[in-house]
């Protein structure tokens, strides 16, 4: 080994906590300022706040109609932060944000625990919360983070039962790894057994542990029933047709239906995971060099069942979703974890064993693109005819320009640094200025599409508790959130609330056309009627037989009022 490879051995543990310190800076900055996206944010941020605001922690309800797409933990997690923290953007966020941290110390413990390495386990906390797919789920108020969470638990709880000797603590996990599908269950559904199930047959085929499993199986499935069983009942109890809808439209028809929401082709997550798991994708050269330096003997016997384990952990779960006809690329977020342990691993040996050169090239190639992209971007910008971002904003434009050259400045440090911790903390630092960035540098069109708050901000101080509020789905979500009420009148297609509308007490809240010029009818004096929309053709805004006494419009959402003398 030359002097020149020997010097990436030198360690310096200052590097993984400056690394730590910046991705949490980049994930909590966003969480904080960074406005709602319709529609997955402010509806799970309304359902949550519905059952903090009417102290119905049973049954979920979105605009204060049934709502029984998901199970309730998550609605569980986020009312807690709304109690806390108020209606805000953080305390949506919160329940991902925090997820992705504990998922990075599962991996810590996993890793300490099998042998694979004194800091495998660290950095792959690291390639774990700076990957794109985890970041970009991570810093919204969605259920994918939460749900990453539950499913690593309750599989690295199972590894943990399969190779320990020792009889007690191997119950424990096996205790702890029912709990954990438990919670799994009520955040997703029945996608939290199906997920370890595939990766339970092979994993207990390969270890050979079948037989112990009979013997113990009692302790998951009590540990199940333990966490599942009293929100199951009490949901039957109060609503009798929660469990058809729930397990007949939202998981068998999603799955494997027809008509299955999604439809992508069988390989669609192979490019999903690459493309989500960068930049650490770039390394995956190392990551195989480094995994195949030492082999057989040279690994111990635990070590080597433990990226037995990963392996298993990926294929068989990328089988199982590629396997579905409804796809979505934050379904395969659960696979991220041991993939992020195998490339820590692989990466840091190699580069311990002064194999560098893939990890430079890949170091590099990131350098030399996004130097490009710094440099080009704003002028290809101001030569489009419909620009991602349009002249006043300058400031944003300015920041993603300086978020870009950051990044291609730590990826040129990585490639030349010589000291292991160093040229991984480098690496794992380049996305943070575009994580911080993606708080306020958000193109118009994203704006436009995604982000009524604008619209809202000026049309709500004109809302009195005894106006009539009517919305299209489109927007009943921010709609309700922003004005803090659950009573507004569906317009049109009722789409997600289709369900929830089709009970009696709650059929009158559907409106078309007519609906809304019944409504004006009706006003009382000084009553006004607010219809909220999102307009994909500005010429199909349509008319109510009335003239608004007050319009306020940005980008494609409109917002009328209609105020009687």
């Amino acid at each position: 080994m030359s002097n020149s490879e020997a010097g990436v051995v030198r360690r310096s543990h200052k590097a993984w906590a400056f690394a730590a310190a910046l991705l949490l800076a980049g994930y909590f900055v966003p969480i904080c300022f960074r406005p709602l996206f319709i529609p997955d944010e402010p509806r799970y941020g309304e359902l949550a706040r519905e059952m903090v605001a009417s102290g119905d922690w049973i049954v979920p309800r979105l605009d204060g109609v049934r709502y029984f797409e998901k199970p309730p933990l998550l609605y569980w997690a986020t009312g807690a932060a709304i109690s806390v923290f108020g209606t805000t953007a953080f305390a949506v966020r919160l329940t991902g944000a925090l997820s992705v941290a504990l998922v990075g110390w599962l991996l810590v413990r996993a890793a300490r625990r099998a042998g694979i390495g004194r800091d495998a386990g660290a950095w792959g906390a690291l390639v774990w919360a700076g990957s794109l797919l985890v970041f970009a789920i991570g810093s919204l108020g969605v259920i994918d983070s939460l749900l990453s969470l539950l499913l690593a638990a309750t599989l690295l709880a199972l590894y943990e039962w399969c190779t320990c000797e020792d009889r007690r603590r191997a119950r424990r996990a096996l205790f702890a790894c029912g709990a954990a599908a438990g919670l799994a269950f009520l955040a997703k559904g029945f996608l939290a057994f199906a997920v370890p199930g595939v990766v339970a047959v092979v994993l207990l085929t390969v270890e050979r542990r079948w037989s112990r499993l009979w013997r113990d199986i009692w302790l998951p499935l009590g540990a199940i029933a333990l966490v599942v069983a009293p929100w199951s009942i009490a949901i039957a109890l109060r609503e009798p047709d929660f469990w058809r809808y729930f397990f007949f439209e939202e998981h068998i028809k999603r799955f494997a239906g027809e008509g299955a929401h999604h439809a992508e082709p069988f390989w669609f997550y192979v490019p999903v995971l690459l493309g989500g798991l960068f930049p650490w994708s770039l390394l995956i050269p190392t990551t195989a060099v480094g995994l195949s330096l030492t082999r057989g003997a040279e690994r111990g016997a635990s070590e080597r069942s433990f990226l037995r384990f990963l392996v298993i952990w990926v294929l068989a779960g990328l089988a199982f979703f590629s396997a579905s006809r409804g796809k979505l690329p934050t379904y395969v977020l659960p696979l991220v974890p041991p993939l992020a342990l195998l490339v820590a691993t692989g990466t840091s040996r190699a580069l311990a064993l002064g194999r560098r050169k893939a990890f430079d090239r890949g170091a590099l190639l990131i350098a030399l693109v996004m130097g490009l992209c710094a440099v080009a971007f704003p002028i290809v910008n101001g030569r489009l005819s419909k620009p991602p971002f349009r002249a006043e904003q300058g400031w944003e434009l300015a920041a993603l320009t300086v978020a870009l050259a950051f990044w291609s400045f730590t990826a040129f440090k990585a490639a030349r640094s010589a000291v292991l911790d160093w040229k991984l903390a480098w690496f794992a630092v380049g996305p943070v200025g575009l994580m911080v960035a993606s708080s306020f540098a958000l193109p118009a069109r994203t704006i436009e599409k995604k982000l009524p708050g604008a619209v809202l901000a000026e049309a709500t101080p004109f809302v009195q508790a005894a106006d009539v509020v009517v919305t299209d789905t489109n927007m009943v979500h921010a709609v309700t959130w922003t004005l803090r009420r659950a009573d507004a009148f569906a317009l049109g297609s009722q789409s997600e609330l289709t369900y929830g509308l089709g009970y009696p007490d709650a059929a009158h809240r559907a409106l078309d056309a007519d609906g809304v010029r019944a409504l004006l009818e009706a006003r009382t004096p000084g009553q006004a009627v607010f219809v909220f929309r999102k307009l994909y053709d500005p010429a199909v805004a349509g008319e109510f037989g009335a003239a608004p006494t007050r319009e306020w419009a940005a980008g494609m959402f409109l917002v009328q009022e209609f105020r009687a003398p």
